[in-house]
């Protein structure tokens, strides 16, 4: 597979958003799939306010596609999904999206704070904090309204959309194994095309070769019919027949 396929190459987004819609609705938790470097491939998914706000700012949403990039990557190595604290301290899953050992993108799910601190400080922080955002009134107030879940229902989330992302892999697999048919099918094609323009090309050669044959004895003979008829005929006989060779 092309070292360079992008995750929209191989998935139709309408369907992913489609699929992370589906998961919102049914997990109520914030969802995005994101490509191998960590920009988004759908629209958001049930963001929190806080994190909206957060993206709002240039230097905010640089610092998500990172954390959302390194995440995706250590996932990848990992090859399971895996749950961290984004460089906000909020606590996000990512399931690898990899198809034939190409990591083409990532599930993304989370956006939560755990009820147990004790579980939240076992989590690594993939990337240190940058944006000091405590010192928004806003965005504490917004952080202050974020869900409280359980480890035990954030596994369960991580396991559904490993789910998911595995049934993208599916699609992705599909599309390539249609693509290498397709190309199969011009190949064969075109080498059923340059095979008939040989055949035609050869069968034009010997005609025109049998003509080379052909033509010089047409000739001889026939201008030896005429040297008879000019001893044998009036002139006006050998000359209809003269023109009538030029014909």
């Amino acid at each position: 597979m092309n070292e360079f396929f992008h995750l929209c190459d191989l998935a139709d987004v309408d369907v992913l958003q489609e699929i992370q819609d589906s998961f919102c609705e049914a997990t109520q938790l914030a969802t995005l799939v994101s490509d191998r470097w960590g920009k988004p491939v759908t629209g958001i998914g049930n963001f929190t306010s806080f994190c909206k706000r957060m993206r709002s700012n240039p230097k905010g949403e640089a610092m998500c596609i990172q954390s959302d990039f390194e995440a995706g990557r250590i996932a990848r190595k990992l090859g399971k999904p895996f749950i961290y604290l984004c460089h906000a301290g909020l606590v996000d899953v990512a399931a690898p999206i990899v198809v034939e050992n190409h990591h083409l993108g990532s599930m993304m799910t989370g956006q939560v704070v755990l009820k147990s601190e004790e579980e939240t400080k076992l989590l690594p922080r993939i990337i240190p904090p940058q944006i000091e955002w405590e010192k928004d009134p806003k965005m504490v107030e917004y952080y202050d309204k974020i869900k409280r879940i359980s480890m035990r229902r954030l596994e369960a989330a991580a396991k559904s959309i490993t789910i998911m992302a595995n049934y993208v892999v599916g699609k992705g697999l599909a599309s390539i194994v249609q693509e290498q048919l397709h190309r199969k099918d011009l190949h064969l094609i075109e080498e059923r095309r340059m095979r008939a323009e040989l055949e035609k090309t050869l069968k034009d050669t010997e005609l025109k070769a049998l003509q080379s044959q052909i033509n010089p004895h047409f000739l001889f003979n026939t201008l030896n019919i005429i040297s008879r008829l000019s001893i044998l005929e009036p002139p006006e006989k050998t000359q209809e027949m003269v023109h009538a060779l030029a014909r």
